[in-house]
């Protein structure tokens, strides 16, 4: 069977014509520009929602493990601080507590802790707190501005040892007895230090106990918590002798996005 002969215009046998081809072209570029007006604020929406939960989740985090970290703190120990476009938030961290033997057994044994004389050990009542090295002993603390001050030592003393259930200490007359006979385990002062122009939260620790707020602690290590900061803000309320609420703030930025969050802690205050 032979092939149905071409038209006699020979131009219509050839395809498409430049002009149909430009056409053709805009016509693409037209709907692709209308496709991707609508495309591209459902796709900066997604990445900026993105953004932002990233920001939460990070800024949330922070404040828990602040949060946690400072339930450990000693009671009357939270100081609050700043000094230029850092804030510093300071507290004597603890690994434990328990109970001293406040008077001897019904057989006259026990070994009781003296607050009539200096004394070097006790016997501990109940659990038994964890004792790490280089840790301090501290009984009944008022805070700071009192005479029963961890920061100044007044009522701390350096943890010789630990035997079973008897804690020995260095020589130490303890100005106060506990209403509650606790004794607290202390590891040593510990700053959160927010500077907003540098943008970063750092963790403190391991330097020496000072009776003044220390801004900035001298010595001791740093680790970086967070960075990306844009502000944040800390203070303390003592709602009652045995109570208090820590207040934090907590603002994140990236690019064009930022979020805040707040928390607050409520810390035990009962020496």
């Amino acid at each position: 069977m032979r092939p149905t002969p071409c038209p006699e215009v020979p131009l219509k046998c050839q395809g498409f014509t430049l002009i149909e081809m430009v056409v053709t072209l805009s016509v693409l570029g037209i709907v692709a520009g209308m496709v991707a007006v609508f495309v591209r604020a459902p796709i900066q929406a997604y990445a900026d929602t993105s953004q932002r939960v990233a920001l939460v989740d990070l800024a949330d985090a922070t404040l828990q493990r602040m949060a946690r970290d400072v339930r450990t703190a000693l009671p009357n120990s939270l100081r609050v601080g700043a000094a230029g476009s850092v804030v510093y938030l300071e507290f004597i961290a603890t690994s434990g507590a328990g109970r001293y033997r406040a008077s001897l057994a019904g057989d006259g044994s026990g070994n009781l802790l003296d607050f009539t004389g200096a004394d070097t050990s006790f016997d501990i009542l109940g659990p038994v707190p964890d004792v790490p090295s280089g840790a301090a002993l501290v009984v009944m603390n008022l805070g700071s501005g009192s005479d029963a001050d961890a920061y100044a030592g007044s009522n701390r003393a350096a943890i010789s040892g630990l035997s079973g259930s008897v804690l020995s200490f260095a020589s130490f007359l303890f100005p106060y007895e506990s209403p509650a006979r606790r004794f607290f385990v202390a590891t040593g002062p510990v700053t959160y230090a927010c500077d907003t122009a540098g943008g970063t939260l750092y963790r403190i620790s391991g330097y020496a106990y000072g009776a003044s707020q220390p801004t900035p602690p001298l010595g001791g290590s740093s680790a970086l918590v967070v960075d990306q900061v844009a502000g944040c803000s800390f203070s303390f309320d003592a709602l009652a002798s045995r109570s208090g609420m820590l207040s934090m703030s907590l603002s994140l930025a990236s690019g064009a996005e930022s979020i805040r969050l707040f928390r607050q802690v409520a810390v035990d205050n009962a020496p």
